[in-house]
């Protein structure tokens, strides 16, 4: 009985906190009032000064917080370029930076895995004829040679061309591996 009686009490309590709440507007109705929320905020928006706009800025240096803030509350800092000149200075060097980048990550085609050096000759020469822009590299490590040819930045790059190299060579494969990104600009 007491378990009753405490289980239909929260239940009322449940349920009589989940009505929503709504204001009546007094007419016949009784549709919800919205209540509209006003504020006045210009005395914390910032004011600018458009005299300031071609002033020279006060600080050779740039100021200390402390100074910083007493500036701002006497008076509008002035409105310089100065940022400008930062961004173009940074921009400026990562763009000598990336200059001074030859390889990335990217794919190649590899035509040949094999024993035999005249069959990987031909097949450097056959991938010259076919698309001299594809650069062949050779490798040999005893007693393998390896040719892969392509310096392609994206996967999608090497599909296209690898459809042409597997009707002479069925096991041509496109591999991850660095690339010269100068040559990777020369391929269509």
């Amino acid at each position: 009985m007491n378990k009753l009686l405490l289980f239909s009490f929260s239940m009322m309590l449940f349920l009589t906190g989940c009505k929503p709440f709504q204001a009546t507007t007094g007419k016949k109705n009784n549709t919800p009032k919205v209540a509209e929320y006003e504020e006045d905020l210009s005395n914390v928006r910032p004011r600018y000064d458009v005299s300031a706009v071609n002033m020279e800025p006060k600080y050779e240096t740039s100021p200390t917080p402390v100074e910083a803030t007493k500036a701002v509350k006497t008076s509008q800092a002035p409105i310089t370029m100065h940022v400008n000149d930062q961004v173009a200075a940074v921009l400026d060097s990562m763009a000598a930076r990336n200059k001074s980048i030859k390889y990335t990550d990217g794919f190649k085609i590899q035509l040949y895995v094999g024993n035999v050096r005249a069959d990987v000759d031909a097949a450097k020469i056959y991938a010259y004829q076919l698309y001299p822009e594809l650069s062949p590299y050779m490798t040999f490590s005893q007693p393998t040679y390896k040719l892969k040819v392509g310096d392609f930045m994206s996967r999608s790059d090497a599909d296209r061309y690898l459809a042409n190299f597997r009707q002479q060579y069925a096991g041509a494969t496109i591999i991850s591996d660095k690339i010269e990104i100068r040559k990777s600009l020369m391929v269509k």
